[in-house]
């Protein structure tokens, strides 16, 4: 049975690594998985933070659904549509039962990274998020975007 959970529209900051960061921003992956799973309604921002040699903020997508699932069950319905294989996913999610997508659309690949000593020199305590964290609308680093999209 796949379940949604109702929750919380508004925005997402998620660690990803650069190159899923990039296959998400160029249209080639649909689907982020998490081993946790998160409360986002469609309509949602997931704004990527591009973890690895990056540690910056690359880009934004829009939340279409989030699938929790068994985790046989959630590869069986996106597997098609991501670049990891069945077996790579299943590796990720090692001893995990359920497991969480997040189909993604309307990726935007921002012109110029937010870089994280950038956003220290604006925010000090800015701390990237482990897996993911909620941002509400009025957060500094919400201000700090929106102000780097004029």
């Amino acid at each position: 049975m796949k379940a949604r959970l109702k929750n919380q529209k508004g925005y997402i900051l998620i660690s990803i690594l650069p190159k899923w960061a990039d296959q998400i921003l160029s249209g080639a992956k649909k689907w982020e998985y998490r081993r946790v799973a998160i409360n986002a309604e469609k309509g949602s921002k997931l704004i990527l933070y591009a973890s690895g040699k990056l540690h910056a903020i690359v880009g934004e997508a829009t939340i279409e659904k989030v699938l929790i699932e068994p985790v046989d069950l959630l590869i069986k319905h996106t597997a098609k549509e991501v670049p990891e294989t069945p077996d790579e996913l299943r590796k990720a999610f090692a001893r995990k039962k359920m497991g969480c997508a997040i189909k993604v659309k309307d990726p935007i690949r921002y012109s110029t990274p937010l870089s994280l000593s950038i956003i220290r020199k604006e925010i000090p305590n800015f701390r990237p998020p482990q897996s993911f964290y909620y941002i509400s609308d009025d957060a500094p680093l919400m201000s700090l975007l929106k102000k780097m999209k004029r």
